[in-house]
């Protein structure tokens, strides 16, 4: 949850979970030091694990030499649990109808780190390598938390090669499993439709126009039973209708068993990329390849080449968001992406096919924008030849029959005005890859690549997780996910 008051931005972090377990988790791999504590844990007596010494120990752990901690309770256990933590206390005049409340300062922590905000220009500048959606997601999250920031581009414009698409869906596939993985792309889907909210975005960028998910064959009917039956998600995340009440919602007929995702759309891939670059704390230097990463004692040195010749920069802090260039670099290289291509077909529109929401099968359809109608829904290795892309054009119209052979032939009557095909990265586990390629202190190599075709739903918390990894701020996923997508 983000608030935001003039030009400050305040961030809401929420850990659902026991105190003690949640801030360690915090602790083991994401280097940050507290402010400030302020307990008010209910009283000693109401909730006694909120006040055990292993918690305040937490506490200390995650302080520096300037940490304060206040509190209402003067009782004698959170006394003794502070001073055995390392903390130093004094009872000051209470708020209210309480006599005393307790302020206490550190004895012994260590010295806090550089923040990030009131470091020099250069210590506060980063290179992203990349201006698809990984990587200006990650310039607009970077920027406004105060950053100056540097988006390289070899192509002459943003979203060049996968994120090239005009439309593309926020979707996400829900599990019957509670795993890591699973939780991620929950916790990524709702993350990102929270964040488009507030955005404020044009409706020719953002469209939260619901999508349809409908069961194309027995196994996934049978899951959708799966979520029915044991109430597996909240109904405004997603709700399981019959063939009916998916008919009368996407106002055409269809046979199918549905998931309906009210908070689902489409978003302009281009145009949010042009969005987020347009931050006044980014420049976007177009034209110009990494082609040599060379870390040195103060931070990296960097080799662009440029059509004049090479350019040279120096930069503490540099984030990889170049997709399959990845395995370019020595420090990168190890990483094992995979590449494939993706089609789109783009079509004049008609009313016969003006649906009013994204509709999924094993292929889909998104409202039209400006005069044109996407489907699509094929992926392939080779490389693509008229023969490759006009077979996949045929499967589009054969998976849009599955859905409704009445949409499917209007369209077919309808002129084909563009065919698009991309390479999308991804992992043989289906997760990006997102963190520090060097845990040591210093380092400053980051990557966020292989989102794949989920790209709108994965990067702004992927984006997110960097930002607050180089502030040292609380991330906003949990530990365990955390290492689902990390690089190690």
């Amino acid at each position: 949850l983000e608030l935001r008051y003039d030009a400050h931005c305040i961030n809401l972090t929420l850990l659902y979970g026991d105190a003690t377990t949640s801030l360690e988790s915090y602790r083991r791999d994401q280097h940050f030091l507290v402010d400030a504590w302020f307990l008010d844990g209910f009283s000693p007596k109401a909730n006694a694990a909120m006040w055990q010494s292993t918690l305040f120990q937490q506490l200390a752990l995650l302080s520096h030499a300037d940490t304060t901690a206040t509190t209402y309770s003067v009782a004698g256990g959170v006394r003794e649990a502070l001073s055995a933590a390392g903390f130093s206390w004094e009872k000051q005049p209470g708020f209210a109808s309480k006599r005393h409340m307790l302020y206490a300062t550190v004895t012994q922590a260590e010295t806090k780190t550089v923040n990030p905000h009131t470091a020099d220009l250069h210590e506060r500048t980063v290179y992203i390598i990349g201006g698809g959606l990984a990587g200006c997601s990650t310039a607009y999250m970077l920027a406004r938390s105060g950053w100056q920031v540097i988006l390289i581009e070899r192509e002459d414009e943003l979203a060049a090669q996968a994120s090239s698409n005009p439309q593309g869906v926020l979707h996400c596939k829900p599990a019957t499993v509670d795993t890591p993985d699973n939780r991620f792309n929950l916790h990524a889907y709702l993350y990102a439709a929270r964040f488009y909210r507030s955005l404020d975005l044009p409706a020719s960028v953002w469209s939260a126009c619901g999508m349809l998910q409908l069961a194309h064959d027995h196994k996934m009917a049978k899951r959708f039973n799966t979520f029915a039956q044991n109430a597996m998600y909240a109904p405004d995340i997603i709700r399981v209708l019959d063939s009916a009440q998916a008919s009368a919602l996407c106002q055409f007929q269809v046979k199918q068993a549905a998931l309906y995702f009210p908070d689902a759309g489409w978003l302009s891939p281009v145009e949010l990329c042009r969005f987020y670059c347009s931050h006044p704390a980014i420049t976007v230097r177009y034209g110009l390849e990494l082609c040599m990463l060379d870390q040195d004692k103060s931070g990296w040195e960097l080799i662009m080449h440029a059509e004049h010749g090479e350019e040279f920069y120096h930069a503490a802090h540099v984030v990889l968001c170049n997709s399959a260039d990845v395995h370019r670099f020595q420090q990168t290289g190890h990483i094992p992406v995979i590449c494939n291509r993706g089609q789109i077909d783009i079509y004049e529109p008609t009313p016969a096919t003006d649906v009013n929401m994204v509709i999924c099968g094993q292929g889909y359809i998104i409202p039209a924008l400006d005069g044109r109608q996407t489907i699509g829904g094929s992926f392939h290795i080779a490389a693509d030849s008229m023969q490759i892309l006009d077979s996949n054009s045929q499967l589009h119209l054969e998976q849009l029959g599955a859905i409704n052979m009445d949409l499917a032939n209007a369209m077919a009557a309808q002129p084909l005005l563009q065919q698009r095909s991309g390479t999308r990265c991804t992992m043989a586990d289906r997760m990006p890859v997102v963190g520090e390629i060097d845990r040591k202190p210093g380092a400053g190599l980051w990557i966020n690549v292989a989102h794949g075709s989920q790209g709108l739903a994965r990067t702004p918390i992927s984006a997110a997780l960097l930002a607050s990894s180089i502030n040292q701020t609380p991330p906003p996923v949990s530990a365990d996910l955390r290492t689902c997508i990390g690089p190690q």
